[in-house]
């Protein structure tokens, strides 16, 4: 009986070193790059990419950027209204022109700060920067 016992030992054993007849696991695939899908960005980084094909998502989003400006109080409410308003002009005029080309994001941007900079008295070139999404200062 304890011959038996070794045997099997020895068995067990031997199965457990030996190769497994499972393949290796296989490492996950590395990160797709920008262009293969949006959605391992941030909606303001592919709206910042093509700002006329994703228009209502550059809107969304700099408006947002608006909102944490006034919620901080970066920026008063009446002009916080007024670049509101400035924003909305800018998506009305970007439809329209984004129809016949498209428009890059630092085209895009410069007539942005041009409607926004009128709302800030005194001037504040700063609060405009940033208050663009290509900022990276957040003024807050």
């Amino acid at each position: 009986m304890a011959s038996f016992r070794i045997m099997m030992l020895s068995l067990l054993v031997v199965m457990a070193c030996g190769e497994s007849s499972e393949p290796p696991p296989q490492q996950p695939p590395e990160a797709p790059e920008k262009s293969q899908s949006p959605f391992h960005r941030s909606p303001a980084d592919v709206a910042m990419e093509e700002p006329c094909r994703y228009i209502g998502t550059y809107h969304k989003e700099s408006r947002q950027r608006l909102e944490e400006l006034r919620a901080n109080e970066v920026i008063s409410l009446d002009q916080w209204k007024c670049m509101a308003r400035a924003l909305a002009a800018l998506d009305d005029e970007l439809t329209l022109e984004c129809k016949k080309e498209e428009k890059s994001i630092e085209v895009v941007e410069a007539r942005q700060s041009e409607l926004y900079a009128p709302c800030l008295s005194p001037p504040n070139p700063e609060v405009v920067h940033c208050s663009l999404l290509s900022s990276e200062d957040r003024c807050f």
